[in-house]
């Protein structure tokens, strides 16, 4: 799950649903409204039709939650998505775990407290600077790509000690074809933009 949900929860669902339908090579059509009921209707009938009855595991890695009214509405929905599923019985065996930097269970209420038996969520942590600089020299080395020190700063900076941020600059830059200073700019600017402002 690329950049930060703050581009709108809603977008959220539907990435999970197109993801899923690759996953399960169905071949899929957007529901007729945009809204996240009808993504979770569309979601949960390809579930049925797949997966009915078997043991399955949804992994949403690395949620890029922002913070405040984004991270309480995110909560909000996936307690929705959750609430709604206990009430399919062929689902049963499905569960889903949800890694994220940002702890989203501050908003579980004591009245929600029974959706954690089938929602895990997984705090994962912001690297060091040390392991940030590490992964990096790393894809570097691998994609044959010099910056200079002044470049690598500025993008150990950017990435607040979040992996996928490095990840995703360097996904960014080798699909850019302008010349090497240009491209650099462009790739961290989509990759901060993706991340932090969407």
């Amino acid at each position: 799950m690329a950049g930060c949900i703050s581009s709108g929860v809603d977008s959220f669902i539907k990435e999970i649903y197109f993801e899923l339908a690759n996953i399960l090579e169905v071949n899929v059509e957007s529901p007729k409204t945009d809204s996240f009921l009808e993504y979770m209707r569309a979601l949960f009938s390809i579930l049925n039709k797949n997966l009915a009855g078997q043991e399955a595991y949804i992994l949403l890695e690395e949620v890029p939650i922002c913070e405040g009214d984004n991270l309480k509405e995110f909560t909000e929905k996936i307690i929705q998505l959750i609430n709604v599923k206990t009430q399919e019985k062929s689902l049963s065996k499905i569960k889903f775990i949800v890694s994220s930097i940002d702890n989203p269970m501050i908003y579980i209420n004591r009245f929600q407290v029974k959706v954690t038996q089938y929602l895990k969520f997984i705090e994962i942590t912001y690297w060091p600077e040390e392991e940030i600089r590490s992964l990096n020299q790393l894809l570097q080395t691998q994609l044959s790509v010099r910056l200079d020190d002044t470049f690598n700063s500025k993008l150990i900076v950017k990435s607040k000690g979040c992996p996928r941020f490095i990840k995703a600059f360097y996904r960014n830059l080798i699909s850019i074809s302008t010349s090497e200073s240009e491209s650099l700019e462009i790739a961290l600017r989509e990759t901060t933009h993706d991340f932090y402002y969407l």
